[in-house]
């Protein structure tokens, strides 16, 4: 099984060391959207695809499911 877009923003964050409400300010969302985000409970769009990808410094399809 792949890992999940909630899985794989977590982990990368992790990697960042950077806390949900950091994130969530650089990227313009609220802490509550992000966490719910890491825990699939909704998905994010491809514009904010595209900003995870650009503040985790990975290219997009890091973050994608296939």
């Amino acid at each position: 099984m792949k890992p999940s877009i909630g899985h794989k923003l977590r982990m990368l964050r992790f990697q960042k060391n950077l806390s949900q409400s950091k994130v969530a300010q650089a990227v313009g969302i609220s802490q509550v959207t992000l966490s719910r985000f890491e825990n699939d409970i909704r998905t994010p769009n491809e514009d904010l695809v595209k900003k995870f990808a650009e503040l985790y410094e990975v290219p997009v399809s890091k973050i994608r499911v296939e």
